[in-house]
């Protein structure tokens, strides 16, 4: 099994597996406005919605909305294990204007392993302007890239095909 199967497939058990938790959950204001949880996973809530900048700091397994920190945030600006907003930094993945993590994908992204965007910086990047060891771009600053990309465009299509009849 390549790499890039496995990492699409930790990217999915994550995001399935946070969803899934946040869905079946009750929520609480708290002091600062922000709509959190009651089901707690050791110590942590599982859900919070914000909508206050002033507990930027507290964590959830699921962060919602405005500044916030999660293994799995979806909002304008905050931090997790995944992260999709306008400004997202992600350990593993990283989506939107400004996106970091291993891998990442936006506006301008900073990928340790892989960047995609308009200014993309990372080993491997590809975007107008890329930046990296291995690269392809309009403006690529390092070796050309394309047999790398198109390699990794081979693996990224068999690990995220779906195959309804179950044949190989």
């Amino acid at each position: 099994m390549s790499i890039v199967k496995r990492f699409v497939g930790l990217l999915v058990v994550i995001v399935v597996t946070t969803l899934g938790m946040a869905l079946f959950t009750s929520t609480v204001e708290d002091a600062h406005g922000n709509r959190v949880s009651t089901t707690q996973v050791m110590g942590v809530p599982v859900l919070r919605i914000n909508a206050s900048t002033d507990d930027v700091e507290s964590p959830a397994i699921v962060s919602v909305g405005g500044p916030g920190v999660g293994v799995l945030y979806v909002g304008v600006a905050g931090a997790g294990v995944v992260a999709m907003g306008a400004g997202g930094a992600g350990v593993l993945f990283g989506l939107g204007q400004l996106a970091t993590g291993l891998l990442a994908i936006g506006q301008i992204s900073i990928g340790l392993v892989f960047a995609l965007g308009q200014l993309a910086i990372g080993s491997a990047s590809l975007g107008q302007l890329a930046v990296g060891w291995r690269t392809r771009g309009q403006g690529s600053e390092s070796r050309d890239g394309w047999r790398f990309i198109k390699s990794l465009n081979a693996e990224l299509e068999e690990a995220l095909k779906f195959d309804w009849r179950g044949r190989k």
